[in-house]
């Protein structure tokens, strides 16, 4: 099972990624919208790769892959204000819980894809690690919960949406970013968004284009390979890997948090560090059981 490695690899660099993220959001870009914006207008590289493979079909379905980028761009939208809202160990363990959840309820009924029995034990293993691993009391605002929960809503409506779009994977993937992009150019029209995205677009080239770009170059990459993984294999399965996302992040913050930044910065009681190491435990036995 292939598209399995795939997804384990994806959800890893989107680790980097989401780290990446919390460092542009804290210091040069306190907007979200901004972020939201140019990941969009960034989409366009992409585009330009996998345009040469692009195949019109029907009306029908290029409203459907475009509907699908824009139904992703909504998701990072609300995963930005989330990080803004919160660190990256309080959102994305959120995110990681019910993303796959939401997606087993899509693809369940309304895709009507049914999963082997080791197929339910490992979901349920690689959900309860994310949950134990994850578990946190938050103590930011409400805002947090209502964006994560949002984002992790609309990244499992996109996903199971992107089982049919890529059908085949190069010859669609190209419509559905268009969705993105379109999406980014449409934010763009709201007055106080154009404005900010104006004043921070200074500040990015001057003091933080290379980690800006660098995020995108790895964000486009772990796009590219879930994407295709979920194209060859059950979507619900490749997000409840999501769980290895934050498992990357923790060992990141554990082992070098505090010599890289106070951004990443924790500190771990022994009580949440059993924890956190029943929980890796529980999410590469999920795997095992993916495999067997």
């Amino acid at each position: 099972m292939d598209y399995i490695l795939l997804a384990t690899l994806a959800w890893v660099i989107f680790g980097v990624v989401s780290i990446q993220e919390k460092f542009l959001l804290q210091k040069p870009l306190k907007d979200p919208n901004v972020l939201a914006f140019y990941t969009g207008i960034f989409s366009i590289f992409v585009i330009l790769i996998f345009l040469p493979f692009a195949r019109f079909s029907s009306w029908t379905h290029l409203i459907f892959d475009l509907t699908a980028g824009i139904i992703f761009f909504i998701a990072q939208y609300c995963l930005y204000h989330a990080l803004k809202e919160g660190e990256v160990s309080e959102v994305v363990p959120i995110t990681g819980a019910l993303i796959p959840i939401f997606s087993i309820i899509i693809v369940h009924f309304g895709l009507g894809t049914y999963f082997y029995s080791n197929e339910w034990i490992a979901l349920a293993l690689l959900i309860a690690g994310t949950i134990l691993i994850s578990y946190k009391k938050i103590k930011r605002s409400k805002n947090l919960i209502i964006y994560a929960i949002l984002a992790s809503l609309m990244f499992a409506v996109y996903y199971s949406m992107a089982k049919l779009a890529y059908t085949p994977f190069k010859t669609n993937f190209s419509f559905v970013r268009i969705g993105s992009f379109l999406a980014a150019l449409i934010i763009f029209l709201i007055p106080e968004v154009r404005a900010s995205i104006k004043s921070n677009a200074a500040h990015i080239k001057n003091k933080s284009s290379g980690l800006f770009i660098t995020k995108e170059v790895l964000a486009g990459v772990a796009f590219v390979v879930l994407n295709y993984a979920i194209s060859i294999g059950n979507p619900a399965i490749a997000n409840s890997l999501e769980g290895f996302e934050y498992v990357f992040i923790f060992l990141v913050i554990f082992f070098g948090g505090r010599h890289l930044s106070k951004t990443l910065s924790e500190h771990y009681d022994r009580e949440a560090l059993i924890r956190k190491f029943i929980a890796i435990i529980l999410i590469f036995a999920g795997l095992i059981f993916l495999n067997t």
